[in-house]
């Protein structure tokens, strides 16, 4: 399926964004690491809460707008680390990809490569296998007009698998966001 990934280049800096919703909102937010998976930076929105008018008039397009406008472009703006690599756990920040001058891709554990809506030629070519073996196989997708963005992705990412797992890296990411949700509600 994939290929392992062996002496790629040393991973700089990767950002990882993700939203997480909650009762009343969504929050967004992104975690820059080092190599060694150290947080260097972490930004996040304030709370969002679409309107009724907001979910009428977007569809089933509100929460790719979310992730792209509201979240993603403000998020990345506001970095002082330059991430290598955007990589998101949700393909609806993929669109933000054409309004930001980074590489993104959005990741899937195989077990979610249906629900992230990808097919068999995606789960194909955009399968990266940890060299060392130790953690879950993942899925990447780039933006379809941003496909260069693969290359660089597999890449670091295959580096990061040797001894890191992105799942757990986005954990931190949404506990990270629950626990400022609930500073912010005072509880």
């Amino acid at each position: 399926m994939g290929e392992n990934v062996e002496g790629a280049q040393a991973i700089e800096r990767l950002a990882f964004v993700d939203m997480k919703e909650f009762d009343d909102s969504i929050r967004g937010g992104i975690l820059v690491t080092d190599s060694a998976t150290t947080p260097l930076e972490f930004r996040c929105t304030s709370a969002i809460t679409p309107t009724s008018l907001q979910k009428v008039l977007y569809g089933r397009q509100l929460k790719e707008h979310i992730a792209s406008e509201l979240i993603g472009k403000p998020v990345v703006s506001a970095l002082r680390e330059r991430p290598s690599l955007l990589v998101a756990r949700d393909r609806a920040f993929l669109s933000l990809r054409a309004k930001i001058d980074l590489p993104l891709v959005a990741v899937f554990s195989q077990g979610s490569a249906a629900d992230g809506g990808l097919d068999d030629e995606d789960v194909r070519t955009g399968t990266i296998t940890s060299a060392a073996g130790s953690f879950e196989p993942v899925i990447m997708k780039p933006h379809p007009r941003f496909r260069e963005d693969a290359e660089k992705a597999r890449a670091l990412i295959g580096q990061l698998l040797i001894r890191h797992s992105i799942v757990e890296l986005f954990e931190r990411v949404a506990t990270a966001l629950g626990l400022v949700h609930r500073h912010d509600k005072g509880k």
